[in-house]
């Protein structure tokens, strides 16, 4: 890969034209097909806006559960193609000079949000060192302590402006806006997070699609050519504690084991991605018979 390089990370919830998650966000959905073409259509927006703009390179990570949901015949033919996290939370040194999202949803409990969770529906609210973030803050933050300012975000417009909170500089464009909040409640049952939020206004396609590709050749134009900081100043500093709330429901590690509501707590790391790794590669679906976790009353 050439540089500057640019690592586009993916989602399937925030992408325009999507309304649900059983239909649209898992390969048995009779419109997943659909949601897959329109996230290749946002993200080809992107890279063109990438290459125009003054990239060398670009590599899709598709970042949606296993991945799958990028179209790979129809994708920009310069653009590299990832499936898989192999480091984790942690981000290569040196091998990417910027970052930008696409299809992005907003994390757990969101006012005005469509189908908004951090990583799966049974978290109510993820903190680092007291900070609420999403999928987008674990990301952006872990990039930022190998030097990889993020510098576009596109989906939903609640997400856009969590975005905006946490990195003021980025570029955001939204493509569609929920009409309901994100239930903040722990006793909801898991299986209601997604059907009380899936009401939605979509934007026009066309010029959302031209929105994302003038706006992510703006940004790629400022942070090559005219050298502009994108911040990345979140305010954390170490040691890293994760902390958060889980609604009660089956581990996704071991069979039949019911787990209940529950608070779960890493122990102090040296960096953010450490913290990440440890919460969700050893805590999150595990019942704590070592305690490290609390039970909710």
């Amino acid at each position: 890969m050439k540089h500057p390089c640019m690592l586009i990370i993916t989602d399937l919830e925030g992408v325009g034209g999507v309304n649900n998650f059983n239909d649209y966000c898992v390969p048995s959905g009779y419109r997943n097909k659909d949601a897959c073409r329109n996230l290749t259509e946002e993200v080809n927006a992107v890279c063109r806006g990438c290459f125009d703009g003054g990239f060398s390179s670009v590599v899709v990570l598709d970042g949606h559960g296993s991945g799958g949901s990028i179209l790979w015949d129809c994708l920009d033919r310069r653009a590299y193609l990832q499936r898989g996290f192999p480091t984790g939370f942690t981000h290569p040194k040196g091998v990417y000079d910027a970052m930008a999202f696409v299809g992005q949803h907003s994390k757990a409990g969101s006012k005005h949000a469509q189908l908004a969770h951090t990583q799966t529906q049974e978290c109510v609210d993820f903190r680092l060192n007291g900070l609420s973030i999403g999928e987008y803050g674990q990301l952006a933050i872990c990039a930022a302590e190998a030097g990889v300012p993020t510098i576009f975000a596109s989906g939903d417009l609640a997400f856009t402006l969590e975005a905006s909170a946490l990195t003021p500089d980025v570029a955001v464009v939204p493509v569609k806006e929920g009409l309901n909040d994100a239930p903040t409640d722990i006793d909801l049952p898991v299986a209601q997070v997604f059907a009380v939020q899936s009401s939605v206004v979509h934007y026009p396609p066309k010029q959302t699609l031209e929105k994302i590709y003038d706006a992510m050749k703006e940004a790629a134009v400022a942070f090559l050519h005219n050298h502009k900081p994108f911040s990345t100043d979140f305010r954390l500093k170490a040691p890293y504690v994760a902390q958060s709330e889980y609604r009660a429901g089956f581990s996704r590690l071991q069979d039949g084991l019911w787990l209940p509501k529950r608070q779960i707590t890493t122990a102090p790391h040296a960096t953010a991605a450490e913290a990440l790794n440890d919460f969700y590669a050893h805590l999150e679906w595990m019942f704590p018979d070592g305690r490290q976790s609390i039970e909710l009353k």
